[in-house]
């Protein structure tokens, strides 16, 4: 079951009440805003899927999609240098911001003049339930449920796949030079635990952390993802790994290049994004390979 994160509105009216961002902020609501400035892509892209397509009055030039309606928003700026002017000169009557992705002491400048509702969605249970959240403060409730469910029956069809095997020991990186990788409170971590991979760093302190290559061949990676973002890995990275045939995922050609928005993004990619993953790890894997 699919939870929201947050507080029941005390006022009925759609679009109206008290709303509760990850943070524990209380931002009162009296009708569904309609100037909204998103400032990272994944969101972008759902604020759009849940219909608030006229409301969206600015986006970072980092959004890519939709890309028509992208084309004729204003931009304020990247994720971790937005504008702050161009953004306050828009007059915009709610800013959506990530806790992660957004500097802090952009979001606390913005707070004091704009109301901001932060998000930090690190799992896709968050993910979809941030999405009913959304669906709330947007005015758009029947929006957001349909698409927590669609995303659901993705998520399940996905576990579906691989159901009585064991999951495949990945490695996936996220920068390069040095390498760095996830843990397992990671957005990232959790989407391929759904999608049958287990991440061979879920153990790490740090969400995010260098990595030398000693030690992922110590932990044996059957299948190695390199994403697309943020570090945009190509055939040259893919090459190097190659060289060390004594990894699993090298022995059994297992090292791939991947879109990285379909594994990254939460939100409406999510659609698209299980199946893209769960085709990658096993369309081609031996029927034998991981029965429990």
């Amino acid at each position: 079951m699919v939870t929201s994160v947050i507080s029941v509105p005390q006022n009925k009216e759609m679009g109206g009440g008290v709303f509760r961002d990850i943070k524990g902020k209380e931002i009162r609501i009296d009708s569904p805003p309609q100037r909204i400035i998103p400032l990272v892509p994944s969101l972008t892209e759902t604020l759009f899927a849940l219909g608030a397509t006229e409301k969206i009055i600015a986006v970072t030039r980092f959004c890519k999609y939709p890309k028509k309606e992208i084309a004729t928003r204003p931009k304020i700026g990247g994720v971790h240098d937005v504008d702050r002017a161009a953004i306050l000169s828009l007059k915009p009557d709610l800013i959506i911001a990530d806790m992660e992705e957004n500097k802090r002491e952009d979001i606390e400048y913005l707070a004091e003049r704009v109301p901001v509702y932060l998000i930090f969605p690190k799992s896709v249970r968050d993910a979809q339930a941030l999405i009913l959240a959304l669906g709330e403060l947007l005015g758009v409730r029947e929006r957001g449920h349909m698409l927590a469910r669609r995303i659901e029956e993705e998520y399940q069809k996905a576990r579906e796949v691989w159901s009585g095997r064991r999951p495949f020991r990945v490695f996936y990186p996220v920068w390069y030079s040095p390498y760095y990788s996830i843990n397992g409170d990671t957005y990232i971590s959790d989407f391929l635990g759904a999608c049958g991979a287990k991440n061979i760093f879920t153990d790490k302190e740090r969400r995010y952390f260098p990595i030398d290559l000693s030690e992922v061949i110590s932990r044996n990676p059957e299948v190695i993802l390199l994403p697309s973002e943020p570090f945009k890995f190509r055939e040259g990275q893919r090459e190097e790994l190659l060289a060390h045939v004594d990894i699993p995922a090298v022995k059994n050609n297992r090292v791939h290049l991947v879109d990285g928005e379909m594994i990254c993004w939460w939100g409406v990619r999510m659609i698209k994004g299980f199946s893209y993953l769960s085709n990658i790890l096993w369309k081609n894997n031996p029927t034998n390979f991981g029965r429990r």
